[in-house]
């Protein structure tokens, strides 16, 4: 007769392994296709800095590789910039200068191929503090329960 691993636990090693199971289900969520932020400043004031979740690209860019980000701003004062970011087929890196009616635009252009790779500065250094943590409680949490399961196991 097989005995199911959870009778075999202790409370506090089944409390874990609940736990272990619903923080696994967060972190290895998968999507298919790729994800990015997908916004324009002038309409969502977000886009520059904000916290904007990147959704699946769709439409024309629905299998799109990669995501993007464009800075763009008027050279001589610096105002107006205006921030986009969103799906392409274009893997590539670069700044320019253009004259558009009269007044030079400094354009800067960036694409990156993981899901969520356009989004803010500050997002990104969020994200990566979730991840430390849910790492460091996930290993907090493995000992525990090995320890709890060796001690069933003797």
């Amino acid at each position: 007769m097989m005995t199911s691993l959870t009778v075999l636990l202790k409370p506090n090693a089944r409390y874990s392994l609940v736990w272990l199971t619903a923080l696994m289900s967060l972190v290895l969520q998968t999507v298919s296709g790729l994800a990015c932020v997908q916004c324009v400043s002038l309409n969502t004031p977000d886009c520059q800095y904000g916290d904007i979740p990147a959704t699946p690209c769709t439409g024309q860019h629905k299998n799109a590789k990669y995501c993007f980000k464009t800075r763009a701003k008027i050279v001589p004062t610096g105002h107006g910039e205006v921030v986009s970011r969103g799906c392409t087929d274009l893997l590539q890196s670069n700044c320019t200068e253009q004259l558009v009616g009269g007044e030079f635009y400094w354009k800067c252009y960036y694409s990156c191929s993981e899901d969520g790779c356009n989004r803010s500065p500050l997002t990104i250094k969020a994200a990566n503090f979730a991840v430390v943590f849910v790492v460091s409680s996930f290993t907090a949490a493995l000992l525990s329960w090995g320890k709890d399961l060796l001690s069933v196991l003797d």
